[in-house]
């Protein structure tokens, strides 16, 4: 099997990268991150043009693109900071079109849950007018952009996979609750992942009270990163008022704690309030009881265990109570992923990327992005 490397950008910590490229790997796909040399954001940010000119010359002819957050500057006031980001993702797509990479964008986001730009979504169809190809993980994430208005050009399919390597270290709910300080006994509901106010965790803490009174041996575990600090201030402020029937975990999440953050759960409620792709609904999905609300986006999201409830705090309110209703799980119990395995999507992905690495450079393609001038 013919082997390419295709560049990817950015390089995050989601185990979503790093479970696909192993997988792309096996199909012979490398991965090659851009690099982000310095310490300095600023910096890193100034050289991504020279990444670019070196991952071609290396012979690359294919750029991944994922998530944009890295655009943004950091320490400036927001308004200049997004027309700043603006400009320098304009160079950045203009470049990478001029120096004959093709590009492709993995739609994780319609649009960014966090404003990154001026004009978001006139940023967003720039990157799509930009790319050769998006790809979607499914056939809801391709109906959500052109519910918002985004024209398309190819769309090619490729779903997200299962999370490996959580499962087989589940434990039983008693030990994992004793490690985390819970009273044994308590039927705790998780919210897990990191904390934007698009997930919906205010309006979990806004239903709780209703719930301990259904359920007085609740307790509700949120446990994620949260970099948004009037949000984090409204979440401690909140939790600080319903006191012990809430435990904060407001902290990046090490791998080794994950199974038992899990396995102390009776389920995971995810309330979001819109989403587009959700890893962390496919990896709750797998690791047990999960409750969600009734979101189209949400619909390949799938298993024995998944519930769902009517958006709104009615529906989360009696979602939660209901789930909480039914017979203990013990999360340690085998049983099968719910999402497609990864091969499916490698093999996606590295069919569309074997097309661009051998198709001829297409000159009017590369007109495609915004003339510098206007990104402001």
């Amino acid at each position: 099997m013919a082997v390419i490397t295709v560049a990817a950008f950015p390089r995050d910590g989601n185990p979503y990268q790093r479970q696909l490229a192993t997988a792309l790997h096996d199909v012979g796909v490398g991965v090659r991150y851009l690099a982000w040399p310095t310490g300095s954001h600023t910096l890193n940010l100034l050289l991504l043009p020279l990444q670019l000119i070196r991952v071609r010359a290396g012979g690359v002819r294919v750029l991944h693109l994922h998530w944009m957050y890295p655009f943004v500057v950091p320490g400036l006031p927001p308004r200049i900071g997004r027309r700043l980001a603006a400009f320098w993702y304009t160079i950045f797509l203009n470049t990478a079109r001029a120096i004959g990479l093709r590009i492709v964008w993995t739609a994780h986001n319609v649009l960014p849950h966090q404003r990154l730009f001026t004009d978001d979504r006139r940023r967003r169809q720039q990157l799509i007018d930009a790319a050769d190809a998006i790809v979607v993980h499914s056939a809801a994430g391709e109906r959500a952009l052109r519910d918002h208005g985004l024209r398309l050009a190819a769309v090619v399919h490729a779903p997200h996979g299962p999370y490996h390597g959580y499962r087989e270290h589940l434990i039983e709910p008693e030990p994992a609750r004793t490690r985390l300080g819970i009273a044994p006994g308590a039927r705790v509901v998780l919210f897990f992942g990191r904390i934007n106010p698009y997930k919906g965790v205010t309006d979990l803490l806004e239903a709780w009270p209703a719930v301990v009174d259904e359920i007085p041996d609740a307790v509700l575990l949120v446990a994620g990163a949260c970099d948004d600090a009037d949000l984090r201030f409204a979440i401690e402020n909140r939790a600080g008022v319903l006191g012990p029937s809430v435990r904060l975990l407001l902290e990046p999440i090490a791998e080794e704690l994950i199974p038992v953050l899990f396995s102390a759960a009776e389920f995971t409620c995810l309330p979001f309030r819109s989403v587009t792709t959700s890893g962390s609904a496919i990896l709750a999905a797998g690791l047990g009881r999960l409750l969600i609300p009734e979101l189209q986006t949400l619909g390949d999201v799938a298993g024995a265990q998944v519930a769902r409830y009517q958006p709104g705090p009615d529906g989360l309110r009696e979602g939660l109570v209901r789930a909480l209703r039914e017979p203990p799980a013990r999360t340690s119990e085998p049983g099968p992923g719910p999402a497609p395995e990864w091969t499916v999507s490698a093999e996606a992905h590295a069919a569309l990327f074997r097309s661009l690495h051998l198709a001829p450079a297409s000159p009017s393609h590369r007109t495609k992005g915004t003339d510098v001038a206007s990104a402001a």
